[in-house]
């Protein structure tokens, strides 16, 4: 076996590392030259007259407040149930708004959102284990699960037994 294409492919990776390494270099420098101008304008504006006191230190930078949390500026209604039961509750109350055979993608259609995913297939699982629904199809590919309603079961069916 010939070495020769191995010890190029080598010396052009420590070429690009040595370039990779001056972009580092060229980039920590370019970050010094920032750093000092502002180190700069931050001494004139301390010593500038008129300022409250020629003592009075300038806070170096300024950084921003923390950022709220990403619950503190969501919608306060997001159209999502937190409650897994609320959720259970308005899918079995969405079945007689269904077609006769409907997949998860209906539910969520009806419903007007989505479930958590468990919830959703543990409620669905429930309804098919008490009869509710049927499985009309598994899921191939990215075609989920069918499943066919009973005939004449209405919510009030499905919340007898609770």
């Amino acid at each position: 076996m010939d070495r020769d294409p191995f010890v190029a492919m080598r010396e052009r990776l420590e070429e690009q590392l040595r370039a990779d390494i001056e972009l580092l270099h060229q980039a920590h420098r370019a970050k010094l030259r920032a750093f000092e101008t502002v180190w700069r304008v931050h001494g004139d504006l301390a010593q500038t007259p008129g300022a409250a006191g020629a003592s009075q230190v300038l806070p170096f930078l300024e950084l921003p407040a923390a950022l709220p949390s990403p619950q503190a500026t969501a919608p306060a209604e997001t159209g999502q149930r937190k409650d897994s039961w609320a959720d259970w509750t308005a899918i079995a109350e969405a079945i007689e708004r269904l077609p006769e055979v409907f997949d998860k993608n209906d539910i969520v259609r009806v419903l007007g959102y989505a479930p958590k995913r468990a919830t959703l297939y543990r409620a669905l699982d429930e309804l098919r284990k008490e009869g509710f629904i049927a499985k009309e199809s598994e899921s191939e590919g990215r075609q989920p699960r069918r499943f066919r309603k009973r005939v004449g079961l209405t919510p009030e069916h499905i919340f007898d037994g609770r």
